[in-house]
């Protein structure tokens, strides 16, 4: 009797643990791989990052429809609804963003920024010579225009364009 219990727990157990896995590749409209895209399922920390041959894939405990997010900087982010049996062997492809931020870039020379400009470039001497930061590119970053850290979680809050135009950079 006690054997019949225990195939049973095991039964009960695997069929209650049922894993999903979502995979799939992601490209530009050219067809071009996007390496280091993320990937995940919204309101969740089920996900994952596209390879060096932009694919990507994890497992997920979840049920039914989901909402799979797929956003890479310059590209507008992409929500997918389906079930979520059904994300599996994805083709997905992301448009380029026309009003997005570009990155902050460190360079060597001269700190420039302007309206003509859509990108601040802090170059090493400019780290040096700042008042204040002692050599610390991340203070120095805290100097560019439009620049405010977020809490003490490391993000750094960029302001510019409408309101919806928001982009964090993540300092590690």
């Amino acid at each position: 009797m006690k054997p019949i219990l225990n195939v049973l727990f095991f039964l009960i157990v695997s069929i209650a643990s049922a894993q999903y896995n979502i995979s799939g590749s992601v490209t530009d409209k050219a067809g071009n791989l996007i390496v280091g895209a993320n990937v995940y399922l919204k309101n969740s920390y089920d996900g994952s990052n596209t390879d060096h041959d932009g694919k990507f894939s994890f497992t997920s405990i979840l049920t039914g429809n989901q909402i799979l997010v797929i956003s890479y900087i310059g590209f507008e982010p992409l929500e997918l609804e389906a079930d979520i049996s059904e994300m599996n062997q994805l083709e997905i492809q992301l448009r380029e963003d026309v009003n997005s931020l570009d990155a902050v870039v460190l360079n060597a020379g001269s700190f420039s920024a302007g309206e003509q400009s859509r990108v601040s470039v802090l170059k090493p001497l400019d780290v040096v010579t700042t008042a204040g930061v002692a050599g610390d590119f991340i203070a120095a970053l805290q100097t560019l225009p439009g620049t405010q850290t977020v809490g003490e979680d490391g993000r750094l809050f960029v302001r510019g364009g409408g309101p919806g135009k928001r982009r964090y950079l993540l300092m590690v």
